[in-house]
């Protein structure tokens, strides 16, 4: 059983170690999520999962770093940027208004995955708790 759990841990570390692509540049960023739509649909709140909060939302990531939020209350406008980091994680920082539930999201974000459908993103906050973020291609 030791073995088994052992061998499970190791297999999680490695798919976490590859599965953010030291091969991405912001240019590679921009193409992949740019001028499309996404939703949320993974947002775990250190101890819950919250996700019903972005129900009905849409984000569309542009070109020129910008968000245009898009749900029910009308457009919310705000900024992204992806950081490469050679020493640790790459980032994702969002800026939204500070406003429920969009000022949850703004952080400066680890990345754990993007793809061409997949923008996966971790945080530790300053207490220990973690938070993950996963949006998807509509």
């Amino acid at each position: 059983m030791k073995t088994l759990a052992t061998t499970a841990l190791l297999a999680l570390v490695i798919i976490f170690a590859t599965a953010c692509s030291k091969d991405e540049t912001p240019a590679s960023v921009k193409t992949k999520i740019s001028d499309s739509s996404w939703k949320v649909s993974y947002y775990w709140d250190k101890d819950k999962d919250e996700t019903y909060k972005f129900q009905g939302i849409s984000f569309q990531f542009k070109s020129d770093q910008t968000i245009e939020v898009t749900y029910s209350g009308g457009p919310e406008f705000g900024t992204w940027l992806f950081t490469k980091s050679s020493s640790s994680h790459d980032h994702f920082i969002i800026n939204l208004p500070d406003k429920d539930p969009f000022d949850e999201l703004n952080d400066d974000w680890e990345v754990i995955r993007i793809t061409d459908s997949i923008i996966e993103l971790k945080d530790i906050s300053g207490s220990g708790g973690i938070e993950y973020l996963t949006f998807v291609r509509i």
